[in-house]
C-alpha cells in the first residue's frame, strides 16, 4: 500500500505506521516513532532500540524476509489463541484432530456448493439423514479423498469421523468466517473444558493429608491395589469439624492414581519392590568406580549363543534328500540319517576385566560346565599370542594377568569344587551373586548383548535373541559355520573393538 510517510525525507513504498510489529529474523520490532532517518523500533525480546532506514524496510518487506503485523492482526491472533487455547496453526494439533478438521472443512465446502446450486440450508434441513449423506458424498467429491471420514486413534485402530448436526455445522461455518478462515477453529476444544489456571479447583490440606495416607499404604512391599488401599483409608480417615463446615469431600480414586503416576519411578520401585530389587533395576545408572587397575576385579559368565553351528561347514540343503524335502516342505528339518550332519548351539564362557573392559578369556563348549570355565580362567592368566598368530588378529589381545577378585552368578559352571578350589589356590577372592540379576555383574551381561546384536546377527545360522524372533528364517538350514569358524570370529572380536574393525572384516 504505497503512501507518503510524514516526517521522513523520502517516500516510503509500504505504509508502516506507529504500533506495527516487524518480524525480522525471528525477532519482533515494535515501531514506536517515525523520524527523518527512518523507523524508530524497539525489540520486544530484549528491549533494545534502533533505527531502521526506509530503504532497508522496503527491501526486506518486498523479498518476504519481514512480516508486518498490524494492531488489528495482533488483536485477532490474540483472540484466536484465547479461543483455541494456544493453537494457531494446524500442524500443532495431533494427527487425529487434523483428520477431523479436514473432514469438517470438507463439509463446510459441501454446504457452500449446495447453496451455490440454489439450496437454502437451515439447521433443521441439515439434520435430515438424506442431507447428511448428500453432504458426505459432496465433500468426498470436492476433496477427491475417499477416506476423508476415516482416521486412526492413538493405538492404530481405525474409526469413522461422525458428521455433526445442523446446528454444529452452522457454528463451524460462522467460526471459520469470524477468525479469517483459519481451520484451527474447527478443532474439538475438549482441553478447554472445566476451570483452568487459578480458577481450577485446588485440594485443601485435609485432601492432601488423605492422598499422602493412601500413597504411604500403596508403597508397601505387599504391593496392594490402589482401589483397595483407597477404600481402607477412606473408612478410617479423621475429618475435623472445620472440614465438615467447609464441605470437605474426599479426593477421588482417579486423583490419587494421577498423583501416583506423577511420582518418581525410583520411589515407587523402592516402596513396592524393596530397596534391593530397586537397586538391581536401576543399578546401571550408578557412578561408583568398580575397579581402577587392570586385573583387580573380573567378571565371568556363560551364555547360550543364538546361532546354529555345523561341524561340516556346509549347508543342510546339500545333504537333505528329496523325500525328506517332500516330507517337510516348509522347514526341511527331520530326523537325521546316516551320513547327514546335525546342527547344534554352543555355550560361550567369558572372563572380562572391569577396569579396562578387555576380554581376558573365552571358550566354546557344548554344555556350561566347570571345565569350560577353567579353560577360560587359564586363558585369562596366560599369553594369547598363539591365538593371535593362528587366526591372524590385527590387534594385540589382552596380556596375561592374575586377578584379585572374581564375580559370577550362582550357576554350577563356577559354583563347583574344581573352580572354587583352583581360585582359592591362586589367592583370588570369589564372590557369588544372584542368578538372573544383571545389575550384580552388568559388564559381562552387557557384553553378551553387544556380541549378539553386532556380531552374531550378521552371521548365517542366527536364530534370534528370543524364541520365534525370526519367523521367516530357518537358522538350522542356513547354518554353515563350524565350531572352529565361530571360535575364530569370537577371537577376532575379542582382540579388537567395533570402531576399529567392522563386522564384515571379522568373518
Amino acid at each position: 500500500m504505497p503512501d507518503q510517510v510524514r516526517g521522513m525525507s523520502r517516500r516510503s513504498i509500504y505504509n508502516v505506521q506507529v504500533g506495527y510489529d516487524l518480524i525480522i529474523d525471528a525477532r519482533t520490532w515494535r515501531v514506536e516513532g517515525l523520524s527523518d532517518e527512518g523507523f524508530d523500533v524497539k525489540c520486544l525480546q530484549d528491549g533494545t532500540y534502533t533505527c531502521l532506514a526506509p530503504d532497508y524496510v522496503d527491501g526486506i518487506i518486498a523479498d518476504g524476509t519481514c512480516s508486518v503485523i498490524t494492531p488489528v492482526m495482533a488483536q485477532g491472533r490474540k483472540q484466536l489463541l484465547a479461543f483455541t487455547g494456544g493453537y494457531d496453526r494446524l500442524p500443532q494439533l495431533p494427527p487425529k484432530e487434523q483428520a477431523a478438521i479436514r473432514a469438517r472443512l470438507g463439509l463446510i465446502k459441501a454446504m457452500e456448493s449446495l447453496e451455490h446450486d440454489g439450496h437454502k440450508l437451515t439447521q433443521r434441513l441439515l439434520d435430515k439423514p438424506e442431507i447428511s449423506r448428500l453432504l458426505r458424498r459432496t465433500a468426498i467429491e470436492l476433496t477427491g479423498d475417499k477416506k476423508l471420514f476415516l482416521s486412526v486413534d492413538g493405538s492404530g485402530n481405525p474409526f469413522e469421523i461422525a458428521i455433526p448436526k445442523g446446528r454444529t455445522l452452522q457454528k463451524y461455518r460462522s467460526l471459520l468466517t469470524r477468525y479469517n478462515c483459519n481451520p484451527v477453529v474447527l478443532m474439538s476444544r475438549d482441553h478447554m473444558k472445566g476451570p483452568r489456571g487459578d480458577m481450577a479447583r485446588k485440594i485443601c490440606e485435609a485432601g492432601e493429608r488423605f492422598i499422602r495416607a493412601v500413597v504411604n499404604c500403596f508403597l508397601h512391599t505387599s504391593q496392594p491395589k490402589a482401589a483397595v488401599v483407597y477404600r481402607s483409608v477412606a473408612g478410617g480417615f479423621d475429618i475435623t469439624e472445620e472440614d465438615v463446615v467447609a464441605g470437605f469431600k474426599l479426593p477421588s480414586l482417579t486423583t490419587v492414581r494421577t498423583r501416583i503416576r506423577e511420582m518418581s519411578s525410583v520411589a515407587v520401585a523402592v516402596g513396592r519392590l524393596g530397596q534391593r530389587e530397586a537397586a538391581n533395576r536401576f543399578k546401571s545408572g550408578t557412578t561408583a568406580i568398580r575397579s581402577v587397575s587392570f586385573g583387580e576385579y573380573v567378571e565371568t559368565d556363560q551364555c547360550y549363543l543364538s546361532i546354529f553351528v555345523d561341524e561340516t561347514g556346509t549347508r543342510r540343503s546339500e545333504f537333505w534328500k528329496e523325500e525328506d524335502q517332500q516330507k517337510f516342505p516348509n522347514s526341511g528339518i527331520g530326523e537325521p540319517r546316516k551320513g547327514e550332519r546335525q546342527v547344534c548351539r554352543y555355550w560361550l564362557s567369558l572372563v572380562i576385566d572391569v577396569a579396562t573392559r578387555m576380554l581376558l578369556g573365552w571358550q566354546l563348549s557344548e554344555t556350561a560346565t566347570g571345565e569350560a570355565t577353567m579353560y577360560a580362567l587359564r586363558m585369562a592368566m596366560r599369553s594369547k599370542e598363539r591365538e593371535k598368530l593362528l587366526f591372524g588378529c590385527q590387534n594385540d589381545p589382552a596380556p596375561a594377568v592374575g586377578f584379585t577378585e572374581l564375580r559370577s552368578d550362582n550357576g554350577t559352571a563356577v559354583r563347583n569344587q574344581a573352580v572354587l578350589g583352583g581360585l582359592a589356590g591362586l589367592g583370588a577372592m570369589t564372590r557369588i551373586v544372584r542368578a538372573y540379576a544383571g545389575g550384580d555383574k552388568p559388564y559381562v551381561e552387557r557384553l553378551f548383548g553387544t556380541l549378539d546384536i553386532q556380531l552374531l546377527n550378521c552371521l548365517s545360522g542366527y536364530a534370534g535373541s528370543k524364541p520365534n524372533a525370526l519367523p521367516g528364517a530357518d537358522p538350522m538350514k542356513d547354518a554353515s559355520l563350524s565350531r572352529d569358524n565361530l571360535y575364530e570370529i569370537v577371537t577376532k572380536f575379542s582382540s579388537t573393538t567395533i570402531r576399529r574393525a567392522p563386522i564384515a572384516a571379522l568373518a
